[in-house]
């Protein structure tokens, strides 16, 4: 019994570090809008276009149009391709990195530490030059140590300079060690495997119903759309759902003790009264009603809080909630809504989502490790009757 007790607080404490990890990492993380799409559906080009980037330009122009649908919902919106396995060469080295092609704006929707040198500049952007943005790790597999801003890259065939190095932490959801940045206009003969928009939104502003909208509308259907902070807090659900059931069973453990304090009180009084006059006790006695007064407020406020705390997610989650709440027929619609989103036949994922979903399965894991070695031990004192000496 004792090696099944330690084992079992071990995999408590191992559930708990999963739950502390994946938490510290999800709510740390940036509050995004992200549209995703394969890029043979966002870019299409005609036999007698002459200018290559002709179908990325019309891209940049539709993303333009739905950002300007977007003013006072998002402080910043960029375009941008992805292609992983990109082979990236120097000299006779060569390594594979995943080639992010970029728009205007993408480094304030995806900030970059950046170590040496300058980030992809707007004029750069715009008139697409073969410039790169290596990261640090990579630049150095491939110089060395030389200097490394200045250098010529081969991409696709094409010589691109380096003109700044990045802090890049590999992340799940990454399938290369390494990462390499372009201008979107620059990497027109490049095959993209997903083609991605994403945004930050302005608080309370309704930004992901107008985001979906917009890209829905003006930019091209038929994509992905996520709301990191949403799918965030889709992880730690489970977690809310124990921390909501373990509230509601302290708080009522909370309210049997106030009342049973309240029950000695007034049986100390009625003692009290027995022996003296009531205008003796009567300033005690209004000072223990204040005190009992102020404990159930503040236990209510308790309540007050918890509440607040389980219908959060309702806030998020707006298509939980049903036109009508009387009528049957709104809430099938809900479900059958709900449904048709999950039944999608193509699913287009983006590195920030793959990352948040690992992270909700570490919750999870935790939380089922926890719940695990609480019940054995509990189930055992129940099901295993005491002995008696």
């Amino acid at each position: 019994m004792k090696k099944t007790g330690k084992g079992l607080l071990c995999l408590m404490a191992a559930g708990l570090c999963l739950i502390a990890f994946a938490l510290l990492r999800l709510l740390t993380m940036d509050a995004r809008l992200e549209y995703a799409l394969p890029s043979a559906q966002a870019i299409t080009s005609n036999a007698d276009e002459t200018d290559p980037t002709a179908p990325l330009k019309r891209l940049l122009e539709a993303k333009d149009t739905a950002m300007s649908e977007l003013t006072g919902c998002v402080s910043a919106c960029a375009l941008g391709g992805v292609k992983t396995g990109e082979s990236v060469g120097a000299g006779e080295s060569s390594l594979n990195a995943t080639l992010y092609a970029v728009g205007d704006g993408w480094f304030e929707v995806y900030p970059q530490y950046l170590t040496e040198g300058r980030l992809i500049g707007s004029d750069e952007q715009t008139a697409g030059d073969k410039v790169i943005v290596l990261d640090a790790e990579l630049a150095f597999k491939l110089f060395g140590g030389e200097e490394v801003i200045g250098q010529k890259v081969a991409l696709e065939g094409e010589e691109y300079e380096v003109v700044g190095l990045i802090r890049h932490r590999r992340s799940v959801g990454e399938m290369d060690e390494y990462t390499a940045y372009v201008p979107l206009l620059a990497a027109a003969d490049v095959q993209f495997e997903t083609v991605q928009v994403g945004a930050k939104p302005i608080a309370h502003t309704g930004a992901s119903v107008m985001f979906e909208n917009a890209m829905t509308n003006s930019f091209v259907s038929g994509g992905c759309f996520y709301s990191i902070e949403k799918e965030a807090m889709r992880a730690t659900m489970i977690l809310r759902l124990f921390a909501l059931v373990a509230g509601m069973y302290w708080l009522l453990r909370l309210l049997q003790w106030m009342n049973g304090v309240v029950e000695r009180l007034i049986e100390r009084f009625r003692e009290r009264l027995s022996q003296h006059y009531m205008r003796e006790l009567i300033w005690r006695l209004l000072i223990d009603i204040a005190l009992c007064l102020l404990a159930y407020a503040a236990w209510i406020g308790l309540v007050y809080l918890l509440l607040s705390f389980s219908i959060q997610p309702l806030y998020q989650f707006t298509e939980w909630v049903p036109e009508n709440l009387v009528e049957w027929k709104a809430w099938k619609n809900v479900f059958w809504n709900l449904m048709r989103s999950q039944d999608r036949l193509v699913s287009v994922s983006t590195r920030t989502l793959a990352e948040v979903r690992f992270y909700g399965v570490l919750t999870r894991w935790g939380a089922v490790a926890l719940l695990f070695g609480w019940a054995v031990p509990a189930l055992g004192r129940r099901i295993v009757p005491k002995t008696r000496c």
